[in-house]
């Protein structure tokens, strides 16, 4: 039983290896309205990334703009509480996003 448990566990971790790649090009090649997405919804200062005369509007463009997605997936169940507007798209795609970098805890403690 707790082998099958692994074996669904490594399926998933790499399934999902690949939905996250694809978002975080997505994030970092695509279009910027998906970064100040993320960032509306889960910065705790929006307006302080989303300046135009800041230094974080050149920052958050490229491939800094994936790391965006790659740190809020880690910090996602303590920043979720910020939100007070979002969607069930994106909060089951964090959530999954969550999962996915908890998957690599797992396996790293598992012997």
């Amino acid at each position: 039983m707790y082998e099958e448990l692994i074996i669904y566990i490594a399926f998933y971790s790499l399934f999902w290896a690949i939905v996250f790649f694809i978002c975080m090009m997505r994030y970092s090649f695509g279009d910027r309205k998906h970064v100040h997405t993320l960032i509306r919804k889960l910065a705790k200062d929006p307006d302080w990334y989303l300046k135009d005369d800041g230094v974080m509007s050149i920052l958050i463009s490229g491939m800094s703009a994936g790391g965006f997605l790659v740190i809020y997936s880690f910090i996602y169940p303590l920043v979720v509480h910020r939100s007070f507007k979002r969607g069930y798209k994106i909060d089951i795609m964090m959530w999954l996003h969550w999962l996915w970098c908890m998957s690599f805890v797992f396996f790293r403690f598992y012997e």
